[in-house]
């Protein structure tokens, strides 16, 4: 079956419009004969002749004009996300994600291969990130836009408001404020791209939790041709903000998977380590982390810095840069469980109850290095 990197060669021929998912080069791998019907605006995942995913050397036929869906998702299905699209018409091929496009340009009368690799296209649901972004010094008294984000820092193009359970300040004294929000589709210096705000007053002096907590989903990679292996999915992220000066320091997200330090974030400069302890429920927990610059790719750039932090949970991050940093931490329990699904895909339907065996944990530290 497909996945997320594998090519898929383009043609035309004559005045029908065929694609062909072709499998990788030199590997040998199986190919299928069939001739899959896509139509108008059909998507082929969990839906049609296909079963679900497509096989290799499925040919797609499709009217002209026509829109054609393909989703490849590595991680956690969302509901209605969609991340290629492929527009069909007599002469043109266009395959999409977000703003970024490639053009495969098609002889009506000859057979023209345009190859496409789906991995500069496709950024895996699993991948993704969850954070959080506010001034980290405001007034006291200030009223001042918070957001929530998930996708990658440096790709706003494939950023989205997933289903989400919290979005909340705890103040200096601990208490907890939920946040109104609204879904945004536009930022400026960003472009098109989805995203989650809301207004945060800061009436007390002291250090404020910014945080915010996506729903909990399954995966399994077995729905991709892995070894089955289900997991709940549960994300948190947090930023700390300083109201004006002195005041109590609120410092945790109240998450289960914490990101604990004993000096503030927002102190930090470009040159110094960064000293802190991962907990898991109150305990050091050696979790894995991620530390990387705004616009590095945490999950295939050799800038990111990774490691797993000690037995004590301890683990240091050197900032080489100023400007926006992230710090992710996840860890892996043996709790198996069954799940209500609050949104439907092609594996389940909301309202299911859906087994797994583990729950996969991620937290994430947003600062502002000086």
């Amino acid at each position: 079956m497909i996945r997320s990197g594998d090519p898929v060669r383009s043609a035309t021929r004559s005045f029908s419009n065929i694609l062909e998912v072709a499998p990788p080069a030199g590997t040998g791998a199986p190919r299928s004969s069939r001739i899959v019907d896509a139509g108008p605006a059909r998507s082929l995942l969990g839906c049609g002749s296909t079963g679900g995913l497509l096989e290799y050397g499925d040919l797609l036929r499709a009217d002209h004009f026509s829109s054609l869906r393909l989703s490849f998702h590595n991680g956690p299905m969302q509901p209605n996300r969609n991340l290629v699209t492929i527009f069909i018409t007599n002469r043109n091929v266009y395959m999409k994600k977000g703003g970024f496009s490639l053009r495969c340009y098609m002889m009506k009368w000859n057979i023209v291969i345009a190859m496409a690799l789906l991995s500069l296209l496709v950024a895996p649901a699993a991948a993704h990130s969850l954070w959080v972004e506010a001034e980290d010094a405001v007034e006291v008294g200030a009223v001042k836009d918070v957001y929530s984000f998930f996708g990658h820092p440096g790709s706003s193009a494939g950023m989205y408001v997933p289903l989400m359970e919290a979005f909340y300040l705890v103040s200096p004294a601990g208490e907890r404020f939920d946040l109104a929000t609204e879904e945004g589709s536009w930022l400026p210096g960003f472009g098109r791209m989805g995203y989650l705000s809301g207004k945060a007053a800061f009436y007390w002096p002291g250090d404020y939790v910014l945080a915010s907590v996506r729903a909990p989903g399954v995966y399994d990679t077995g729905w991709h041709g892995g070894e089955s292996n289900p997991m709940l999915v549960m994300d948190y992220a947090k930023s700390i903000i300083a109201a004006g000066e002195g005041g109590e320091k609120t410092w945790d997200g109240g998450f289960p998977l914490e990101i604990e330090f004993d000096s503030a974030p927002y102190g930090v400069k470009s040159g110094d380590s960064f000293n802190a302890v991962a907990t898991f429920n109150g305990e050091a927990v050696a979790a894995n982390y991620t530390a990387w610059y705004w616009t590095v790719d945490a999950h295939s750039s050799s800038e990111a810095l990774r490691g797993t932090a000690g037995e004590d949970g301890s683990f240091s991050v050197l900032f080489n840069k100023a400007g926006p940093w992230m710090i992710e931490v996840e860890t892996t329990t043996e709790e198996p469980g069954e799940w209500t699904a609050t949104y439907s895909n092609p594996y389940y339907k909301e309202g299911d109850l859906v087994s797994y065996e583990k729950v996969w944990h991620r937290s994430s530290l947003t600062l502002w290095v000086r």
